[in-house]
């Protein structure tokens, strides 16, 4: 995102006229429509060097964030841009027209991702590998279907080890990681494991990482040798559709997976005394989703008062039913050479069972911080000149 004092290349935008209603400005546009800005919000917004180091500054101004603060005078300036003085010193703020639209947009039309099921058949978001490793608008596209659609598809990665480390540090991936999860990890059966990634029989839909405190934000795995029998094939389930068919069929249910946190434990030896609480459904302050949090594989056992039992139990129950209908499952056979990137406070995958061979089923997978991925889209989206839209990926499963 551009600053406010600052527009993108080839800004279309004019400012027309700015008047005072109250505590807001309205800014009229060239195009006939108006936008109210909040005085304080806009003297928040403040780009100049003085109020962007306002800490390190030691500034303790009377107006800093009072709600009831006015400005002295309100213009389009020269250059087109919004000039506003503000009291008790007369100091004047700049915001360009784009930018000020950029904002307008991201608070009346936030993102909303689309919400999916098995009809969304062939329909797969989807980029080809070198379009991807092209530019950094191409990534931040990526990105932007991930946020749109929980995951997306990319093809034709080379099927060489360590190459989703690669693909996963255009989006936000440190090799080595800050995290326990470091490095690419290899993906293939192995026998009598105790761990249900390694193993060959079927895993049925959930996200990664339910006892932890915080799960992993993406999850790329990459296809390097696909099952010869044909087996293994992926399993995806939008969790947010899901849980708003819940939330509009089974209201009461949804609510308590939104209200009570369920505990999960690790599963196989490495992470065998792992354990987190989480809300299944995580709200936003609006209601809106912003994570899902759920593993069956991984779930304690229920620790809610005796009378609750029932409607805890009648909850779980809806939740495994719905994400192993086949109706709300996608299917992705993939080849060598297929990645894909999942949300993993979204999407839940899981895979169809598969023989072991010789030369059998061989993925890498790699994890990214959520908090990583919200950056990079910030960082290509301020080098493409794009608006930031900070909301295109939810805050995520927590607590």
């Amino acid at each position: 995102m551009v600053s406010p004092g600052q527009d993108k290349e080839e800004s279309h935008e004019r400012i027309e006229g700015v008047q005072r209603h109250g505590n807001r400005l309205r800014v009229r546009w060239h195009d006939g429509s108006s936008t109210d800005y909040h005085c304080t919000w806009l003297r928040d917004w403040c780009s100049c060097g003085l109020c962007r180091n306002r800490y390190v500054n030691g500034a303790t101004e009377s107006w800093f964030l009072a709600p009831d603060i006015e400005p002295v005078l309100a213009a389009v300036g020269r250059s087109g841009a919004l000039e506003v003085t503000w009291p008790p010193d007369g100091h004047v703020s700049v915001f360009a027209p784009g930018w000020l639209r950029e904002r307008r947009e991201c608070r009346s039309s936030p993102t909303r991702p689309t919400l999916w099921a098995r009809d969304l058949g062939d329909a797969l978001p989807s980029m080809d590998c070198d379009e991807v490793y092209s530019s950094e608008e191409r990534q931040l596209r990526l990105l932007r279907l991930v946020g749109e659609f929980g995951f997306a598809l990319v093809r034709n990665v080379p099927a060489r080890r360590e190459e989703v480390e690669r693909l996963a540090g255009l989006l936000g991936y440190e090799p080595g990681g800050r995290r326990h999860w470091g490095r690419a990890d290899d993906v293939m059966a192995i026998p009598n494991t105790d761990n249900a990634t390694y193993a060959h029989r079927a895993l049925r839909p959930h996200t990664d990482y339910t006892y932890a405190a915080w799960p992993p934000g993406l999850f790329v795995f990459h296809c390097l040798r696909a099952s010869p029998d044909g087996g293994g094939v992926s399993l995806l389930v939008d969790g947010f559709h899901i849980a708003e068919t819940m939330r509009r069929e089974s209201p009461d249910l949804f609510e308590l997976l939104a209200r009570m946190p369920m505990a999960f434990r690790g599963e196989g030896s490495f992470v065998d005394e792992w354990r987190a609480e989480g809300r299944i459904f995580t709200l936003d302050p609006y209601g809106n989703m912003a994570g899902v949090r759920f593993s069956p594989d991984n779930l304690l056992p229920v620790g809610a008062p005796e009378d609750r039992l029932d409607l805890v139990y009648e909850a779980l129950h809806d939740v495994i039913r719905r994400i192993t209908a086949p109706e709300n499952q996608i299917r992705i056979p993939l080849s060598a050479s297929d990645c894909l990137v999942i949300d993993n406070h979204r999407v839940l995958h899981g895979r169809m069972s598969f023989n072991i061979t010789q030369a059998g089923r061989h993925l890498q997978s790699v994890y990214i911080d959520r908090d990583d991925v919200r950056t990079r889209h910030r960082v290509l989206a301020r080098q493409s000149n794009q608006a930031d839209l900070g909301c295109f990926l939810p805050f995520g499963a927590r607590g």
